[in-house]
């Protein structure tokens, strides 16, 4: 599942995994290039990630209630905040200068408030 995330559009692994019936048989299907479950799993070992899919039971509840919710989430810290309050700040991968600028300063202020 992750695999299929980390190397396609998340639209795609949707219908792919609709299509086969499952993430695995989507997997064997589909096959990205360097994208394979050993790979996934070494880039997560080296930045301390482990990953939650939307499969997963302990899946947050409360994601699965809005539109286009994450197929998977890279996860660093403590597990157990996923299933508290929060506040997410979600953006896109090749900002621009300015909207990293807005983000971190959304970010440190939301820090600042605790």
């Amino acid at each position: 599942m992750a695999s299929l995330c980390a190397a396609l559009p998340r639209r795609r692994v949707a219908s792919l995994i609709s299509r086969a019936g499952s993430a695995t048989a989507a997997w064997a299907q589909e096959r990205p290039a360097g994208f394979g479950p050993d790979e996934v799993r070494a880039q997560c070992e080296r930045y301390g990630l482990t990953l939650l899919s939307f499969l997963d039971e302990d899946y947050p509840a409360h994601l699965g209630h809005i539109p286009d919710p994450p197929l998977v989430l890279y996860l660093r810290g403590r597990r157990e905040l996923l299933y508290s309050p929060g506040v997410a700040v979600v953006g896109a991968r090749r900002c621009s200068r300015v909207g990293g600028e807005i983000a971190a300063s959304l970010g440190a202020g939301l820090v600042a408030a605790g």
